[in-house]
């Protein structure tokens, strides 16, 4: 091979050489910003994942607070049966008797009030926050 075209090759070699160099420091730089970026996307999976737990968890406790209701409400029924049954004559039943049942009923009303309130409350607050979470999503998945 002649001095020249030696020359030539060198040059073309240490050019290579060069954009191998680059191409490898851009690859350590890519590869640093897939580990953060794949670390960041375990967190948010596992946000995602805790925010449905907490959904699934409020579901649940609103289907038992359903269930507690249709309860309350049969028990509403057969009281108001047994208050007609008394007032038709049927002493089985004393008026001290529905009385303190009537207590008892009230105060599970009263419980329900209370657990009705604050599972709307959280049921809001959760709807109000997921539906500014969906907002943002749709733009950036809409990108």
């Amino acid at each position: 091979m002649n001095h020249a075209k030696h020359t030539t090759v060198h040059r073309e070699h240490e050019s290579m050489h060069h954009e191998h160099v680059n191409a490898q420091s851009e690859h350590a730089l890519w590869l640093d910003d897939i580990g953060q970026w794949r670390a960041e996307s375990q967190w948010a999976l596992a946000v995602l994942t805790s925010v449905q737990g907490r959904i699934l968890e409020l579901d649940a406790e609103i289907a038992a607070h359903g269930l507690e209701i249709a309860s309350h409400e049969r028990h509403i029924r057969q009281h108001e049966s047994e208050i007609v049954q008394h007032e038709a004559g049927d002493e089985d039943r004393d008026h001290e008797a529905l009385a303190a049942e009537h207590c008892q009923l009230n105060a599970k009303h009263e419980t329900a009030v209370v657990r009705h309130a604050e599972l709307r409350r959280q049921h809001q607050e959760l709807i109000v926050e997921l539906t500014k979470l969906i907002r943002v999503m749709q733009i950036v998945v809409q990108r």
